[in-house]
């Protein structure tokens, strides 16, 4: 549940980059809401890691993978990214690999109009590159 992925996450705020493999959009969604939530914790005086309350504040690549893609987890990944970015913990690196993308008659993806204005609105959220592959 998100509850349990912002507990473990709210334990290693240090990390830099997050890879990982996920097999429902469930858990996908799940990972974004923690990623956008407000780190709850009491801060102290000695909690100088605690960026703007943001969960994982250092943060910057972030590798999504192997789920099934459906146009509107673009929406949720977007509504991440800019909840961090007005929390000051922008993403350097945000790379996406998923399959069930629609294909052409010799097997080809399409990259259509929508996939390439999604793709154009995470790339204004991040700082750096946005890789996404289909697999």
């Amino acid at each position: 549940s998100t509850v349990r992925i912002e507990s473990s996450l709210r334990r290693l705020h240090h990390l830099s980059a997050i890879e990982v493999t996920i097999e429902t959009t469930d858990g996908l969604k799940q990972l974004l809401d923690a990623l956008a939530s407000p780190n709850c914790r009491e801060e102290t005086s000695s909690d100088t890691d605690n960026k703007n309350g943001v969960i994982v504040p250092h943060l910057r690549t972030l590798k999504l993978k192997t789920f099934s893609w459906h146009p509107e987890l673009s929406s949720d990944i977007e509504r991440c990214l800019e909840w961090r970015a007005r929390h000051g913990a922008e993403l350097r690196e945000l790379y996406i690999e998923a399959y069930g993308r629609e294909r052409d008659a010799e097997g080809e993806v399409e990259m259509g109009v929508q996939h390439t204005r999604q793709l154009g609105a995470l790339q204004v959220l991040v700082k750096g590159s946005v890789v996404f592959v289909d697999t």
